[in-house]
């Protein structure tokens, strides 16, 4: 058994116990047996090396360096297979003999500065320094857990190590809330640049220019189509393909600008500005907060983005209160509670005494007027009755259950206009007792409130009502109505009772969920 040793610069495979043959200038002929293993996130020669170690049934990947297709097939190459390539198809063919594997992967760099009161990065190899006067804190941040850095009068970040970035595909994303000093239609915001000389062509910085997304990359630039709003917190992210050549910008998980046919990057700058740099001080510069900066080596998914800007919170329930989703809001506690070995997917929370209940903090876009959300989970009752989603504002000012059992055992989704509560209930679904069953609740202004049981709309109302939010961070508490003072409402259709029984698998979005993506999550 011979021993190959492949050492690549973007991914680093240490290879043991595979025979390797490398065809070099070499063209596969594709027979009907030859069949084609999953590409949809191949970027590179080097991902697609990584693929194909990952996955058991890849035994020949073939590359042709002059577009940089990399193509996996799951059947064994033999010599037969092969022809002679012209020079110009610049062909390499990689034969994995033996699906025996054992290799370590090593990454190519991701950086992440979440800005909890310091420049670090979470990986512990760019961090930053404050230039041009201090970086000052806030909190709390957009997760409504931690800290935001606080940019003012053109502060920046200085992040003084090599980033290499040729040949490379990227994705920068962060949370930003433009303060309303200066009008944002007359000025610009900087969010990361990476440049070795100003005068270089060679550059890409990242902005809010003129109240709109701004990306540059070798002077190719794409502006998004959306305006900004001061004091509102928004996710955006800047997206370069190197295989397809584009570059891409988005807002709230939502495609915003693109441009095909871009330049090729070859960065290899030896800083990073966040802030205010060369590029944006010509500009009146609005003050800003900037949470959880990201960067990854690789072109991001528009379904990823969405997942990273929408998915505000998602409890598994294994053990632990931990929140699975990217803001890791830790904010949480359970009041006689426990956990439950016979959980839909594993674990599952117990809630079966008076006084019961768990509760989450902060949620912002959940206490924005009119936003869209949706509340996702399964739910086990042992009795048909109580409240089991409610929502709650951090000033204890505002109150509204959202989830929950009418008097008349029905299962009932409702919101608060502003001014009376509306809702919708499963009239004609019976819910069993002592059965998994899987709840959607979700509401738009353009589909208004609407109920999903395992997959299936069971009622919905028009979008002519309005869903009127606490207007700040909200606390979300599951399984019973809090504080007791409120309990006896009478404009609420939920009886505000003690829940009893499990929840398992919640995750609560700041949007409007898809037919599909309910479906899907009633099969889990």
């Amino acid at each position: 058994m011979r021993l190959v040793i492949l050492l690549l610069p973007i991914c680093q495979l240490f290879v043991s116990a595979i025979p390797v043959v490398k065809y070099q200038n070499a063209k596969l002929i594709v027979g009907a047996n030859y069949q084609l293993i999953n590409q949809l996130f191949v970027e590179s020669q080097y991902q697609c090396i990584c693929q194909c170690f990952a996955n058991e049934t890849c035994l020949t990947a073939t590359y042709i360096g002059t577009n940089q297709n990399c193509t996996l097939f799951s059947t064994k190459l033999n010599d037969t297979d092969l022809r002679l390539a012209t020079f110009e198809i610049n062909a390499s063919i990689l034969s994995f003999i033996n699906r025996t594997i054992s290799s370590t992967i090593r990454q190519a760099p991701s950086i992440q500065w979440l800005f909890d009161g310091n420049l670090n990065d979470s990986f512990g190899n760019y961090p930053g320094i404050s230039a041009n006067g201090n970086i000052q804190w806030i909190s709390p941040d957009y997760s409504g857990n931690r800290k935001a850095a606080y940019f003012a009068n053109k502060s920046y970040v200085i992040v003084p190590y090599t980033l290499e970035l040729i040949d490379t595909s990227f994705t920068v994303s962060t949370w930003i809330r433009l303060l309303s000093n200066r009008p944002l239609n007359t000025s610009e915001f900087g969010i990361f640049t990476h440049c070795e000389n100003i005068n270089d062509n060679n550059c890409l910085y990242m902005s809010i220019r003129y109240g709109k997304l701004f990306f540059s990359l070798n002077n190719n630039n794409v502006t998004g189509n959306s305006f900004l709003t001061s004091n509102i917190w928004y996710h955006v992210a800047y997206v370069y393909d190197r295989i397809t050549l584009t570059q891409s910008v988005y807002i709230n998980g939502q495609l915003d600008g693109v441009l095909s046919s871009t330049g090729i990057y070859q960065g290899n700058a030896s800083q990073i500005w966040i802030g205010a740099s060369p590029f944006t001080y010509m500009y009146p510069n609005p003050f800003a907060y900037m949470d959880e900066l990201n960067f990854v080596p690789r072109a991001e998914s528009a379904d990823a983005l969405l997942e990273e800007a929408t998915l505000v919170v998602y409890y598994k329930f294994d053990n632990s209160f931990f929140d699975s989703g990217p803001n890791k809001i830790y904010n949480s506690s359970g009041t006689n509670v426990r956990f439950d070995v016979n959980g839909r997917v594993n674990q599952a929370l117990l809630i079966n005494s008076n006084n019961s209940f768990f509760q989450s903090t902060s949620f912002y876009r959940l206490g924005q007027s009119n936003y869209p959300y949706s509340f996702s989970l399964w739910i086990y009752p042992l009795s048909m009755n109580g409240t089991i989603v409610q929502l709650l504002s951090i000033n204890n000012d505002w109150w509204s259950p959202m989830l929950g059992f009418d008097s008349s055992n029905h299962l009932v989704t409702q919101t608060w206009s502003g001014s009376v509560f509306y809702n919708v209930a499963s009239n004609s679904f019976a819910m069993p007792l002592n059965v998994w069953t899987h709840v959607v609740a979700t509401f738009s202004t353009t589909n208004g409130l609407r109920l999903f049981i395992n997959g299936t709309m069971v009622n919905s109302t028009s979008s002519s009502h309005s869903h009127g939010a606490s207007g700040t961070w909200n606390i979300m508490s599951i399984g019973a109505c809090t504080p007791m003072i409120w309990c006896s409402n009478a404009e609420t259709r939920i009886v505000a009772n003690q829940f009893r029984g499990k929840i398992d698998e919640m995750r609560v979005y700041s949007r409007e969920l898809t037919n599909m993506e309910i479906q899907a999550f009633a099969t889990i």
